[in-house]
């Protein structure tokens, strides 16, 4: 999802008071790019985290990449209330726990005793789950905070 700060003024928020806000939480599946860059790029078929580790090249950098991305998109939130260190804290361990399951089954197919197809199945939403609660963690701040929300 691009464009954060203007969804929170003229979605979330509108013309509403705080005590008129919807009292729910809005979820996305992952902000702007998220997923191309753990999966590939729909348009321009640059192959991200999933595409690298199907053809056994170096997915673990590309992770350590995206990590800095998501940390980097975590410190733009640090105006809407988002504490970074937190956040920080989150989605290092999302990618850490995403790089221990992808370095299993790359184990397990290089042994060639199962069928690969279910593997990279695994593989894939391994990294899908990734985007959607990077995007849903700013959610659970304050909505007292979104109205200082000033993102580039």
């Amino acid at each position: 999802m691009s464009g954060f700060d203007h969804v929170l003024k003229n979605i979330i928020i509108g013309n509403r008071k705080p005590d008129e806000f919807y009292n729910r939480v809005f979820v996305v599946s992952a902000y702007n790019h998220v997923t191309n860059w753990l999966l590939e790029h729909k348009k321009t078929k640059e192959p991200g985290v999933y595409i690298k580790f199907e053809k056994r090249e170096n997915y673990k950098e590309a992770l350590e990449v995206i990590l800095g991305k998501l940390i980097d998109i975590n410190h733009d939130l640090a105006s809407c209330g988002l504490e970074t260190s937190l956040a920080d804290q989150f989605i290092t361990e999302r990618i850490a726990q995403a790089a221990n399951y992808l370095n299993s089954l790359a184990n397990v197919m290089a042994t060639g005793y199962l069928n690969k197809t279910n593997i990279l199945l695994a593989a894939r939403e391994i990294l899908s789950s990734i985007g959607g609660p990077f995007s849903i963690q700013f959610s659970q701040y304050p909505a007292k905070t979104w109205g200082q929300c000033s993102i580039r």
